[in-house]
């Protein structure tokens, strides 16, 4: 019985019919996602042989942040969510057919996979925040933690399966091949979210006033609400200077710990693994130390980076990513959970949008690690 009690509570929010579909439709598009930055790194290595070029793959796919994020949250308070989502599905369902068509045709060159980073990171940063505001929309702020750690769950999930499916379509059926599945798990995630019915939460405030005034009134807001203004000040540390790591993992796979593109994918997916681990864990739990879990998250992975970059063996690598995953957890998870609490409910999209524009403080620490 007390096991049936904690399967109930670590699972609570799939008890809801349209939280689950949003949670598969987010575990298909996150996986695309990761799948596609994995072909894209290798097939840039494999024409240029730099470093610094793969670099540019997370500059042009994070740099939208910057100036998309500032209204993206503005987008998820006025417009329908749900089909805002919709739209941005079917997009880069039909981006990844335009590569699959350039591959085929043997005509693409570095550039095509700098447009299309830029292309998919631009729909993500759209998408970001109005996924988000539809988990509150289905589920109120009781249920909050244990869905944000449930969908904190799909993208980790998808960092683990994405990476290393795409390094096994690499080695077996090319590039082309994995942009294929890439097409397909777009297109199934976007008929998943056309079909299903969200109940909307219409916010009036939101809905009137001109574009730049809104925008304004969203970064005013988080200015001067303390919580949610100190975790993005830690989302723009940990974006500017722990993640871009995850960039150079096939350079350093190749180059440094001698593997192919098989163990390059595992590599890409051991980081996902720990934060799997980590999610469940949140999930499991109910708790009201959000900020101490969010903060020690940050911690445990900086610290795992570090080690990490004296490591020279792939099997000692391996566990130290799985373990860096794992602090990663409480601070994805506990990124979006404050700022739902903390914000008021027709600020929820605008102050997820500024979290996504601290997202974007990414590109320059990857354009620092790429030089270095």
């Amino acid at each position: 019985q007390t096991h049936n009690k904690r399967r109930l509570s670590t699972f609570e929010a799939f008890t809801n019919s349209g939280y689950r579909r949003l949670w598969a439709a987010s575990l298909l598009a996150n996986s695309s996602r990761m799948m596609q930055r994995a072909l894209l790194i290798w097939l840039v290595l494999d024409l240029t042989g730099s470093p610094f070029q793969v670099a540019l793959i997370g500059v042009f796919g994070m740099s939208p942040m910057l100036i998309v994020g500032l209204f993206s949250g503005f987008f998820a308070d006025r417009f329908n969510r749900q089909r805002l989502m919709g739209i941005t599905l079917s997009a880069e369902c039909i981006t990844a057919i335009i590569i699959v068509s350039l591959l085929y045709l043997g005509v693409i060159t570095f550039w095509h996979t700098y447009l299309a980073a830029m292309v998919t990171g631009s729909i993500w940063a759209l998408e970001f925040p109005a996924r988000r505001s539809l988990v509150f929309d289905l589920l109120g702020s009781s249920g909050i933690t244990n869905a944000m750690a449930l969908d904190a769950g799909s993208m980790n999930i998808s960092k683990m399966a994405g990476p290393l499916i795409g390094g096994i379509l690499i080695a077996i059926v090319s590039v082309t091949g994995g942009y294929v599945c890439i097409a397909i798990f777009y297109g199934i995630a976007a008929l998943i979210i056309w079909s299903t019915k969200i109940p909307q939460t219409k916010n009036l405030q939101a809905a009137d006033g001109p574009v730049l005034q809104k925008v304004y009134e969203g970064l005013k807001y988080v200015l001067g609400n303390k919580p949610i203004l100190a975790v993005v000040l830690i989302t723009v540390i940990m974006n500017m200077l722990a993640f871009p790591y995850m960039q150079m993992i096939p350079v350093i796979a190749r180059d440094v710990l001698n593997v192919g593109p098989a163990l390059m994918g595992l590599l890409m997916a051991a980081h996902g693994i720990g934060a799997v681990l980590g999610t469940v864990i949140i999930a499991s739990i109910t708790t009201s130390h959000h900020g101490k879990i969010y903060l020690g998250g940050s911690l445990v992975a900086l610290v795992c980076l570090i080690l990490f970059t004296f490591s020279r063996d792939y099997i000692i690598s391996f566990p130290i990513l799985i373990l860096s995953g794992f602090g990663f957890a409480g601070f994805a998870v506990m990124q979006s959970a404050i700022t739902m609490l903390v914000s008021k409910t027709d600020m929820h999209g605008r102050a997820l949008g500024i979290i996504s524009l601290a997202i974007g403080s990414a590109p320059f620490g990857m354009i620092l690690l790429g030089w270095l």
